[in-house]
């Protein structure tokens, strides 16, 4: 009888004890989970720019998957290196950036500087960031131009299998009748497609005027293409002064 009283006794404060235990778990992992999520959405929709040796998640219109993008270090041809002087007359690091989400790569060369410059001014840094699929490649001149409307950049496109290359390009960025045309030739294994200007009344920024723009294709990878804008001062690729867009891969 009295074991029987003192588990009676002990019976509703053992069950206040169970119901506010579970609810403190309950709170906890709904807490948790908030956190968990509010992680993830701040590095998948909130763009960043990206910087050397790290992986960082840019805004990607996804609600899957989770890729990223990586810049890494190839070369380094530094101006406090004696040895270096007499061997270039173009000095820098030589980088690569590649887009897994997108399948794309390309390098391009930061910190540079000409050997006739070096007491002269600063070396010149290159930046990369994105905008969703514009991957923009800035000067430091114009790092705040965050919408890549003065800096170049490489825009990717979604193609619809079926359709060839010049017929996707001809049905989606020419207007008829205002004497545009298009011109189509290899470069390094790739399709390449141009707008020229037939009359005046070809414009626009698709028309090869001032800046060269062209469209790039890979028949290995039929379902996307790209759009390449180039301004006229150089970004440079390596030491040898070749352009950063004749690097550029799809895969």
């Amino acid at each position: 009888m009295e074991s029987t009283a003192l588990f009676a006794s002990l019976k509703k404060p053992l069950e206040e004890f169970l119901k506010n235990t579970a609810l403190s778990f309950l709170i906890s992992t709904i807490i948790l989970t908030l956190i968990v999520l509010g992680y993830f959405f701040y590095n998948t929709n909130l763009r960043k720019n990206f910087s050397v040796g790290k992986y960082v998640r840019a805004a990607i219109p996804s609600k899957t998957t989770l890729l990223e993008d990586k810049i890494t270090l190839l070369n380094n041809s530094s101006i406090n290196n004696l040895s270096d002087l007499g061997k270039s007359e173009l000095f820098g690091s030589t980088m690569m950036f590649t887009s897994y989400r997108y399948g794309i790569s390309f390098k391009y060369l930061t910190n540079w500087i000409k050997k006739t410059d070096i007491n002269k001014k600063n070396p010149t840094k290159t930046l990369v960031s994105r905008n969703y699929n514009k991957i923009c490649i800035l000067p430091d001149i114009d790092m705040y131009d965050e919408k890549c409307s003065k800096g170049q950049f490489v825009e990717i496109y979604s193609k619809d299998s079926n359709k060839t290359f010049e017929e996707t390009i001809s049905n989606n960025f020419l207007q008829t009748g205002v004497g545009c045309s298009i011109k189509i030739h290899q470069d390094r294994g790739y399709d390449i497609i141009e707008v020229v200007p037939e009359t005046s009344g070809c414009i626009g920024k698709y028309a090869v005027v001032g800046s060269h723009t062209f469209f790039q294709y890979s028949t290995k990878i039929p379902n996307k293409f790209i759009l390449v804008s180039i301004n006229q001062y150089p970004i440079y690729s390596d030491v040898n002064y070749n352009s950063w867009d004749k690097t550029i891969e799809i895969f």
